[in-house]
């Protein structure tokens, strides 16, 4: 049987080595603990090590103690009590129910006029941890508003009920699958922000992107089989238009069309142009129920005009409705984005063309997008339901 090393603290060796210092006799000092004579010896050599080595735990462990009474005092300390506090609290909810904006300085302003106490100066440090005891933070505006369950399922039947207007429409026999359109903003405005450089530079500059500024619209079309249609990428020009001589200085692929506009953003004439171009001269036009959202310019006249020049079998989704129910906002869009981004900040593009890039992230985003994202996205949106 192997007999079980002994281990001992510092605090231990030193003890031992004061003992013998006081003693001068090793019989004493073993009789005394009960420890080795060797281990005795060995620690009278390292004692000026062990010594330093305990300030140094003293220290630690002071250091941490002042660390951890400090952050408690913080967190407990409420310079305008709990009362005032919670009056912050009250100010800030009214305004939030009504949707108005909150900002750190209107809560600095709204304490200062609470207390009575001239010395509180509502700082900085204060705003921080007043924000953590209640769970508090600057949030971004969203992009679609919640909407009660209620509303929710009021609009999931009207949903039904216009789909299964068009299944049930004379030509309604000949859909066989579901397609979805949407369009997405692409802006270049992904930050580089790191390089490689010298160590301890005091100041690293990096050349601002030249594609910062310039927006353009993707609009996406897929099928609940996992196929994507073809592609138009809206550019955003001053004249809104794009010459030939542009024009043919680029390489387009076969699954990507290119347009322009004034704004970047597609408008009545882009949509008409997508409805004549890509979804009128697609294979899928006859068999599909194309999903669009509420969008101004898919609910105009014009646009309108271009789906009965196409006979194409069209459906909207309610408003507010997308985040539930459109399958391109659910999963792809996100995904396209995501693959653009990782690609964009891996490529010298100071070396391309503008309108050139695009079109290569965007193909690039096309190529990389599979099958199964695509149903996923027709899965949790529930359209797939209509179809047997």
């Amino acid at each position: 049987m192997v007999k079980k090393r002994n281990s001992f603290i510092n605090k231990i060796k030193l003890s031992v080595i004061n003992f013998y210092n006081q003693c001068k006799s090793y019989t004493k000092t073993i009789n005394h603990f009960g420890i080795n004579k060797n281990n005795i010896k060995r620690w009278i050599r390292k004692r000026f090590f062990y010594k330093k080595e305990e300030e140094n735990a003293d220290k630690n462990r002071k250091l941490t103690k002042f660390k951890y009474l400090k952050r408690i005092r913080l967190q407990n300390s409420t310079k305008l009590g709990t009362k005032i506090e919670n009056q912050i609290f009250k100010f800030i909810f009214k305004k939030r129910d009504n949707n108005e904006i909150v900002t750190n300085i209107m809560i600095k302003n709204e304490a200062i006029a609470l207390t009575s106490d001239s010395s509180f100066k509502a700082s900085d440090s204060w705003l921080k941890r007043y924000k953590k005891r209640h769970n508090l933070s600057l949030r971004r505006k969203s992009n679609s508003q919640e909407i009660t369950n209620e509303e929710l399922i009021e609009k999931k039947q009207m949903l039904d009920e216009r789909i299964q207007m068009s299944l049930n429409d004379k030509d309604g026999s000949d859909i066989k699958y579901i397609a979805n359109m949407d369009q997405t903003m692409l802006k270049l405005d992904y930050s580089k922000t790191k390089t490689i450089d010298i160590k301890g530079s005091s100041t690293v500059s990096i050349k601002q992107q030249k594609f910062k500024y310039k927006p353009c619209t993707i609009v996406l079309c897929c099928s609940n089989i996992g196929y994507m249609f073809k592609t138009l990428i809206c550019f955003k020009e001053v004249s809104g238009k794009l010459s030939d001589r542009v024009i043919n200085k680029l390489t387009i692929p076969n699954n990507i069309e290119i347009t322009a506009s004034k704004s970047g953003w597609t408008t009545k004439e882009q949509m008409k142009l997508w409805f004549t171009d890509i979804w009128g001269q697609s294979n899928g036009k006859d068999n599909h129920l194309l999903i669009l959202d509420s969008y101004s310019c898919h609910t105009s006249s014009e646009t309108y005009s271009s789906i009965c020049e196409t006979k194409s079998k069209v459906q909207f989704l309610p408003g507010k409705t997308t985040p539930y129910f459109q399958p391109l906002d659910l999963t792809i869009n996100n995904i396209f984005k995501n693959i653009i981004k990782k690609e964009y900040l891996n490529i010298q593009t100071d070396l391309i063309n503008y309108r050139q890039l695009i079109i290569n992230l965007v193909n690039k985003g096309l190529n990389e997008i599979k099958t199964d994202h695509i149903k996923i996205g027709f899965a949790k949106s529930g359209l797939n339901q209509y179809i047997s």
